[in-house]
Parts: structure tokens; C-alpha cells; sequence
């Protein structure tokens, strides 16, 4: 809220004492409390997004994944499933496995409606060598998104490899 938001209620809640109306009625105040929580929450959103913006330009992968993990814990910021999204691949191309499957896990329950979640929790289980876990998300992934062209090009690639070395007990966060 700008100087002129707050003078402008100041002189509504005085407006609002001077007419004799009650202060048990708080929908005003109730209005402007929550609109100062949404500002206040888009302000840091949007500071987020700066630090992910500057740490992609800076090519400084520790720090990028500090952003994108700070911003996973918003999940109702415009930028969360895109945060989780990158933080996954960029856990991929760190080569580690277990954190890109576990936020693969952590996007797709909160939203399923999105095809890269499963696409990064197949790629994981593929370099940990689960092929059969990884068969079976990319199956489940293309029963919610018939005729994704990512799942279905990955589902084909893992046909043609060996089968799991991976003991058949061990069980991936993905499914916990």
C-alpha cells in the first residue's frame, strides 16, 4: 500500500467513528489487513523471481537452488510449479537423483495437472537405473496427458534399454 492507501483509510475509519457506527463491525478493517497480506506476499514473490532471474544470469548453480527451493515454499505464488520445474532439472543435470525425484513428487501432488513432473521423476529413476518405476510414472503420466509427446518419447527410449539393476524392494520417494 502506497502513503495515500493508508491516509485514505485512516479517514475512513475516523469517517466511520464520527457517524456513530459500531467498530464491532471489522469488514473494513478485515479488508485492508488482507490486502496488505496480499501485497506484502506479491512483493516477495516478486523478489523471489529477481534472485531466480539473477541467479540463472549468473550461472551459479548452489545459489539457484537456494532461490528455487525458497520459492517452493509458496505454493500459492504465480511461480511455484514453474520453480519446481527448473529445480528439478537443474537436480538432473547436478546428477542428483533422489532431491529431482523428490521434487517431482512434491509438484505432482500439488499439481497434477502438469506433464513435467512425471517427466523428471522418470528421468531420475531411469539414472537410478528403476526402469520399471520409471515405466510405470510415465504410463501413469500419459494416462492424466494422453499424447504428451515428452512422455511418450521417453516411454519409447526406455523400451529399447536393458532391464532394472536396481533391487525390486527399493522403494523411491516418488511413490511415498
Amino acid at each position: 500500500f502506497s502513503q495515500s492507501h493508508l491516509q485514505l483509510f485512516e479517514e475512513l475509519r475516523r469517517s466511520r467513528d464520527n457517524l456513530g457506527l459500531k467498530s464491532s463491525d471489522q469488514r473494513l478493517s478485515a479488508w485492508y489487513e488482507s490486502r496488505l497480506s496480499t501485497e506484502k506476499r506479491d512483493l516477495l514473490f516478486k523478489k523471489i523471481d529477481q534472485e531466480i532471474m539473477g541467479a540463472i544470469k549468473s550461472r551459479k548453480t548452489a545459489d539457484l537452488i537456494d532461490v528455487l527451493k525458497e520459492a517452493m515454499m509458496y505454493p500459492d505464488s504465480k511461480g511455484y510449479y514453474a520453480s519446481g520445474v527448473i529445480l528439478g532439472e537443474t537436480y538432473l543435470q547436478q546428477a542428483q537423483f533422489k532431491e529431482a525425484l523428490s521434487v517431482a513428487h512434491k509438484i505432482r501432488s500439488e499439481h497434477p495437472a502438469y506433464g513435467s513432473a512425471y517427466h523428471i521423476a522418470a528421468e531420475a529413476l531411469i539414472q537410478m537405473n528403476q526402469l520399471k518405476r520409471a515405466r510405470a510414472i510415465l504410463e501413469e503420466g500419459l494416462f492424466y496427458h494422453p499424447g504428451h509427446q515428452g512422455l511418450s518419447k521417453l516411454l519409447d527410449t526406455i523400451a529399447r534399454l536393458p532391464f532394472d539393476t536396481q533391487p525390486e524392494g527399493e522403494q523411491d520417494s516418488f511413490h511415498q
